[in-house]
């Protein structure tokens, strides 16, 4: 499969209404972020403890939201709109939630055809830029949360840049 195929590719199994009408299923994105420039050679230590993983801590939402998010630790992510592709949805929430504008994806890595709702997530590995913009959708998440987790311990990191 080419690269350019991988954001408009499509092909969920649609539910049904009531009335046997095709109901499309919404799609989500979220992005693996991965820093390993804080990977060194030094054989006394673990790089498994020196990867970064891009993360952000949502917020509890308020019961009228649209996002139904669970609060916690996750990937940066949301919903894909109108017309937009998936890799421009998979910036636009890595640059949102977590601040970071995305250099490079790499593709599709994942792909959950969810049955019990009607969603498709798929997820992306992608490179984000160093330098890290305001949080934009601080009503969805802790802007305060230092988004580079450990690898391995889950342990919270600033990224050092």
């Amino acid at each position: 499969m080419d690269t350019e195929s991988i954001w408009t590719q499509r092909d969920p199994e649609p539910f049904l209404d009531e009335n046997g009408e095709l109901i499309p299923p919404s799609e989500t994105v979220s992005v693996l972020s991965i820093n390993f420039d804080s990977v060194t050679s030094n054989p006394d230590k673990s790089r498994a403890d020196e990867i970064m993983l891009l993360t952000v801590k949502n917020k509890k939402q308020p019961p009228k939201s649209r996002e139904k998010k669970p609060p916690g630790i996750g990937l940066p992510g949301g919903g894909v709109e109108s017309k937009e592709s998936l890799k421009h949805a998979a910036d636009r929430e890595s640059d949102g939630e977590a601040g970071y504008k995305l250099l490079k994806i790499y593709g599709e890595v994942f792909t959950d055809h969810r049955t019990h709702i009607n969603n498709v997530v798929r997820i992306f590995l992608a490179e984000p830029s160093d330098l890290q913009t305001s949080i934009r959708e601080s009503d969805e998440v802790d802007p305060n949360w230092k988004n580079w987790v450990s690898l391995r311990s889950g342990n919270t990191a600033q990224k050092s840049c």
